[in-house]
């Protein structure tokens, strides 16, 4: 994965150590289990770590991993504690690499480097476009240039992410590299998969689904789509919008739908564990997000040959 002149990778199997934001079901986490289980079947042995608690519900564990979580819920923008919580469990388990996903395992796997003596190589996998977390912050860009000098390798989804991320922090070309997103390969018959969805949700043959799968969160705008369905049942009574996934906007989406009459038309399946029967069943995929890295879901729709719509 990543070339460096002083800490060169032993020929032998690697411990590694997956930080992740949380132990759930969303698109960059999921890619990271679907890397941690891939690496685990190459012998390789793999923590997956969440930087908080885990749902409840439904946690994500990766096949062939050692699944954790730091404690304590998030409760300032960095804590010491968990900054020791996470320095404990590098000198218990030794990795040879650390895996940064997302901005504030950026941060907590940047301090352990600065502050402490490390043997791992860090590598941070970068998740999304930089400004649209960034914003006009001066002060923001300058600490963040300092946090991604400490890393040996980073690696991006797209061009353009790595290249964004070169102009603002000034990482140089040869500590950066892309590696484009897999999805595991889950085949569905057609027919079959849209039985099965019209049954679970007791709709007549002639219904027309849309499905929209993701975390229930403000970045992914479903209020959008619950918006634009009140003008779309005006032309087709016969559409039905299922939402697909769980997270903090569900309560302030479940009030929308019911101001606005749309609870017969508009489905909150929560989560979903078989996404890809229900995108082969949809007529249709949508993506309202209002940032994305390389969305899964558009690319698991497309294995379903199931066509998608999307916000630009």
């Amino acid at each position: 994965m990543v070339n460096s002149a002083d800490k060169a990778l032993p020929r032998k199997p690697l411990r590694i150590l997956q930080l992740v934001t949380r132990r759930q079901h969303r698109g960059a986490e999921v890619s990271a289990a679907n890397l941690s289980s891939m690496l685990c079947r190459y012998g390789h042995e793999v923590v997956f770590l969440g930087l908080y608690p885990a749902p409840k519900e439904n946690p994500l564990c990766p096949d062939g991993c050692t699944c954790l979580d730091l404690q304590g819920e998030k409760d300032s923008p960095f804590s010491l504690n968990r900054l020791l919580q996470l320095r404990k469990m590098v000198k218990s388990f030794r990795p040879d690499i650390i895996q940064a996903n997302g901005s504030d395992n950026l941060k907590y796997s940047a301090a352990l480097g600065l502050l402490f003596r490390m043997e791992a190589m860090l590598v941070y996998r970068l998740i999304s476009m930089p400004s649209f977390w960034m914003g006009s912050s001066v002060l923001k860009q300058s600490l963040y240039k300092v946090l991604y000098r400490r890393f040996d390798h980073v690696v991006g989804v797209g061009k353009m992410a790595i290249q964004e991320l070169q102009e603002l922090f000034h990482v140089p070309r040869e500590k950066c590299s892309v590696i484009h997103r897999g999805i595991p390969a889950k085949p569905n018959d057609k027919y079959e998969a849209r039985q099965i969805l019209l049954n679970k949700l007791k709709l007549k043959q002639e219904a027309r689904l849309l499905v929209c799968a993701g975390a229930l969160s403000p970045e992914k705008d479903h209020a959008f789509l619950v918006d634009a369905m009140e003008r779309v049942l005006k032309e087709n009574k016969n559409i039905h919008l299922v939402l697909a996934g769980d997270g903090p906007e569900r309560e302030a989406l479940s009030a929308q739908i019911k101001r606005l009459r749309l609870d017969q038309n508009i489905h909150l399946a929560g989560y979903v564990k078989n996404i890809s029967q229900w995108l082969a069943g949809a007529d249709l995929c949508l993506l309202s997000s209002k940032i994305e890295g390389v969305p899964g879901v558009i690319m698991e729709a497309a294995m379903q040959n199931t066509p998608s719509v999307a916000l630009e």
